[in-house]
């Protein structure tokens, strides 16, 4: 049975939140549309306090992580977006 795209993206997600168990739901934000994913993780997850160029280990680890998953998706269209408050 082949599964469709919204079953892909629920999988997808499923396999993001059992990687990264040490976020909460307030450090990691998944959105699952009919038509794409989207992962938030909070600045203070990804970067050192106070810099915008210097980020934490945890960050570097999730992002390798969400990286090794969607890698496994091909076929899938990927959008890297970052900002800052600061």
């Amino acid at each position: 049975m082949l599964e469709t795209g919204a079953d892909r993206l629920l999988l997808i997600s499923k396999e993001i939140k059992e990687k990264l168990p040490n976020l909460s739901d307030q450090q990691m934000a998944i959105d699952i549309n009919r038509h794409y994913l989207s992962v938030n993780l909070q600045e203070e997850v990804v970067f050192a306090n106070g810099s915008t160029s210097r980020m934490r280990t945890a960050g570097k680890t999730a992002l390798r992580r969400i990286n090794r998953i969607l890698r496994q998706y091909p076929e899938m269209m990927v959008e890297v977006v970052g900002h800052l408050d600061n």
